[in-house]
């Protein structure tokens, strides 16, 4: 574990009592943000698992630029912003 974190493999290492909860420390963070952002995330991640690096990357780097025209991404810049949550419409 101590190596897979220093070699950038994993960003975070528990011990197992820890696991439960650091999970659903984590899954509460990622269900902050914009479902769509998440969604679309998880697409590009699992189209570059099948391509060879360097497709992998353009094809994470074009679903993450088009986000950029999204509502949610608005709403996500105005609501840090105000220090606020926000209140995702999912585009």
């Amino acid at each position: 574990a101590k190596e897979a974190l220093e070699i950038g493999l994993v960003n975070k290492g528990v011990m197992p009592e820890e696991l439960e909860d650091t999970t659903m420390d984590l899954a509460s963070i990622i269900a902050k943000k914009s479902p769509y952002t998440t969604k679309v995330a998880k697409r590009a991640i699992r189209a570059s698992l099948e391509l060879p690096f360097s497709e992998g990357v353009l094809t994470e780097r074009s679903e993450f630029v088009a986000l950029f025209d999204t509502e949610d991404k608005e709403i996500g810049v105005q609501a840090f912003l105000e220090r606020k949550d926000a209140e995702w419409v999912g585009n």
